[in-house]
């Protein structure tokens, strides 16, 4: 793997104090082998900020981001159907506007011409519509995942905005938004300085990551993922701003928030010589834990979660002379690494193994059952994914499976 330069100060003085795995199934073949990798997590020794150095080629971004499905942004079993995380952001937005026309003078009007960088499905859009509904609306992203019907689309690679053309916005973005987007892109300055260029003259930039700023709270962790080979870059406050600068804008607002499992770092910025604030008002706030302490604390727990889920598994073969795991992913991957004991009792059959896609494939000399099986099972299946949109779909399908085990799900 060819190391890559910090992509907020260009500099490359690392110091690696982690590492991310990622894989995939090899399933040409009957017996299943696992193509795996571990890419180092580090810390930039010039800048401080946190992200994989290494070079992320084509070729990873593909199998990245388009050997499955991808999932929604997973906030809380509470939130599924609900709207109000993208509502705080749009609202966290014209607020802003308005406290940046109310300290220039000018009248409040709504911004004309909205678009939402790295939009996905569109979720953030259509709040923004309902808030909105004059203003002209363009969602941008590279995987046409987008499915509002009635809001514009483009689909463009969002690591090259320099070659985006402003022939859909002639007078300029008034609002931009990129919500978790900033963490996936090669280069955030770069793609800072691609919106800031499609800027109108007032125009600002909504952005919201998730915050790396502290430690996440306990029950939060492996939820929703948020250390993945798909995040290349850790954010705290200190270091958003730092990029912002370096994207020439400047920060007018932020939020550091939590929703249900997601803490969320928000901030509104413009171009550094738009306006003139105060400036103790946009200085960011110092935190005494770094990045690193807060995403090594989150990889900690998630090893934490499996080696719990490892122990039910042991203990549950100790009652019932027989277990089960159902899902035969990443997670599962990881668990049997960290707790290789786990192989013998899948050679020997006592962890039987559930999936619906590998149904029918080797491994360990065990042949994987499909998880419709799991309907006349008589010992106890614990759901190996700790992704918690992962498994509400596999509650779904069992809820008359009185066999099958969440081992991570405490309740809404």
């Amino acid at each position: 793997m060819a190391t890559a330069s910090c992509q907020l100060c260009s500099k490359e003085r690392w110091q690696t104090f982690s590492h991310i795995a990622f894989g995939l199934w090899d399933t040409t073949e009957l017996e299943l082998k696992r193509q795996h990798s571990l890419y180092p997590l580090s810390q930039c020794q010039h800048c401080g900020h946190v992200q994989v150095s290494v070079q992320y080629t084509n070729d990873l971004f593909a199998k990245l981001y388009f050997h499955s499905a991808q999932e929604a942004v997973m906030w809380h079993e509470s939130l599924i159907a609900s709207h109000a995380p993208y509502q705080e952001m749009i609202n966290f937005a014209l607020s802003g506007l308005d406290d940046i026309n109310n300290l220039l003078g000018l009248t409040q009007q709504s911004p004309k011409t909205v678009v939402d960088f790295g939009c996905g499905e569109g979720k953030l859009l259509a709040a923004t519509q309902a808030a909105l509904p004059d203003s002209e609306l363009v969602g941008i992203d590279f995987n046409d995942r987008f499915s509002q019907t009635n809001i514009r689309y483009l689909a463009f690679d969002l690591n090259n905005l320099e070659q985006l053309t402003s022939d859909a916005w002639p007078q300029g973005i008034d609002l931009a938004m990129a919500s978790h987007v900033l963490e996936h892109v090669i280069n955030p300055v770069e793609f800072l300085r691609g919106i800031k260029q499609q800027l109108s003259p007032k125009g600002a930039i909504f952005i919201e990551v998730p915050d790396f700023s502290a430690p996440h709270p306990l029950p939060s962790i492996g939820m929703s993922n948020l250390v993945n080979l798909q995040h290349i870059h850790y954010f705290s406050l200190d270091s958003l701003q730092f990029a912002a600068k370096q994207a020439g804008l400047r920060l007018i607002k932020q939020a550091r928030v939590i929703t249900g499992y997601i803490p969320r770092l928000q901030v509104l910025l413009q171009a550094a010589n738009d306006i003139a604030l105060n400036h103790d008002s946009t200085q960011p706030e110092s935190h005494t834990v770094s990045t690193v302490n807060a995403v090594s604390h989150y990889q900690h727990q998630c090893q934490q979660l499996r080696a719990q889920l490892a122990a039910k598994v042991r203990a549950a073969i100790t009652r019932h002379g027989k277990a089960g795991l159902w899902g035969i992913g990443a997670d599962f991957y990881l668990l049997i690494s960290e707790h290789t004991d786990l192989l013998e009792l899948i050679a020997s059959r006592q962890l039987a193994l559930f999936d619906y896609s590998l149904a029918g494939k080797h491994y360990h000399g065990q042949t994987i059952a499909c998880s419709s099986k799991l309907a006349n099972a008589i010992h106890p299946t614990f759901l190996c994914p700790l992704l918690a949109e992962t498994r509400i779909k596999m509650r779904a399908i069992s809820q008359e499976w009185q066999q099958v085990v969440d081992p991570f799900f405490k309740g809404i």
